[in-house]
């Protein structure tokens, strides 16, 4: 809900999508920056407490942005409000996949129960939008905000009403020469700068679809609620599939196609079609995501797999907190067919970049079943 709540607060307040856009990058960015401070805060204390403490610095946070938009604060306020709640954003993500490694051992099992992660995931990311943008619509803007602090808190209590034993021998509290082996990696920077192009895609999507849809908020949810969709029967198809081949290739690939589908959104003209566009664009999206969760967990094991999965999710929030800005700038000056090829122009380049990084870890060659990284059945 944060997003879209956000950038439809901030820009109707300040009559700018560059305040709106740069107001949601910040706390984007902020949850990209303190990312592993947190996740280490909740491996030293545990999940009941870090994310309990996290929920609650986070809807503080999100309720100072509320006021100072309400206010008409200048938009440095805005921006330092902003960091403070998506700095206490809790990792709640990472944070349930660690459960589902306690839950399930066989590694088909795994991938099997990390896609029905993503589609749940996705499906409180097709309600959100959707949520936010009645609410919205029915009241005033201040009440998405809110709403997103209630249930940030809600979420987070519930969630951790019930507790899971950590792995056997996991440390309290890993050393920085362990936290920084996570990045030494073999493979491990590139792969999240593949990521960050998943994201930058998203972030983009999350700016330009409120601008287009201006002031219809609802009908920016039920676009945004697409997406998500979209990546929802991604993850359902990921994980019923026997794959064959590495994650690796996978993640490339599917990155591949949702920047090819960015791209080709800046031609959509009616919203039929652009609703059309943004479920294709989705379909990626969560296995995407996925697969970039099934390489960090080849790269490490149950002492660094949080932080590693911490990792992930960080690299794509940095892309879509920058994609929010640059997209918010090329709006305020130029169309929204310009935004969303911006947009896939830069996930292009990290696209690549990130590849040629990962290259000889991920040569196209299939591999008996027994011998993959995630074998299924």
């Amino acid at each position: 809900m944060v997003t879209l709540s956000c950038i439809v607060l901030v820009a109707d307040r300040t009559d700018s999508y560059a305040i709106a856009g740069i107001t949601s990058g910040a706390l984007g960015l902020a949850n990209v920056i303190a990312a592993p401070a947190r996740a280490r805060l909740v491996d030293r204390r545990g999940q009941r407490f870090g994310l309990r403490v996290l929920a609650i610095g986070y809807a503080l946070g999100a309720i100072a942005v509320l006021v100072a938009a309400t206010l008409s604060a200048p938009p440095v306020t805005l921006v330092l409000c902003a960091i403070a709640a998506g700095a206490s954003a809790p990792p709640v993500g990472a944070a349930m996949r660690m459960r589902w490694r306690l839950l399930v051992t066989r590694p088909e099992d795994v991938t099997r129960a990390y896609s029905l992660d993503a589609v749940s995931e996705e499906i409180v990311y097709t309600l959100g939008p959707l949520v936010s943008g009645v609410v919205m619509a029915l009241t005033v803007p201040e009440t998405g905000l809110a709403a997103s602090a209630a249930l940030a808190l809600a979420g987070c209590f519930l969630m951790t009403s019930t507790s899971t034993r950590p792995p056997a021998g996991a440390p309290r509290d890993a050393g920085s020469a362990k936290r920084l082996a996570v990045l030494r990696a073999g493979g491990f920077v590139p792969t999240l700068i593949v990521t960050s192009a998943t994201g930058v895609v998203v972030g983009s999507v999350g700016v330009i679809v409120p601008a287009q849809t201006a002031p219809h908020d609802t009908l920016a949810g039920i676009l945004l609620g697409a997406l998500a969709l979209g990546s929802g029967i991604g993850g359902l198809a990921y994980g019923a599939r026997a794959w064959i081949t590495g994650p690796r290739i996978r993640l490339i690939l599917l990155t591949v196609a949702m920047t090819a589908a960015c791209a080709l959104l800046a031609a959509a003209g009616p919203v039929a079609v652009l609703g059309v566009g943004l479920v294709v664009t989705g379909l990626a999206l969560a296995p995407a995501m996925v697969s970039g969760y099934l390489v960090a967990d080849t790269l490490t094991d149950d002492r660094t797999r949080l932080e590693a999965h911490t990792w992930v999710n960080t690299a794509v929030n940095a892309g879509a907190a920058a994609a929010s800005a640059v997209a918010g700038i090329v709006l305020d000056h130029s169309t929204p067919a310009s935004a969303y090829l911006t947009g896939a122009v830069v996930a292009a380049a990290l696209l690549t970049l990130g590849a040629v990084g990962i290259g000889p870890k991920a040569r196209f060659k299939i591999r008996r079943r027994a011998e993959a990284a995630d074998p299924v059945r």
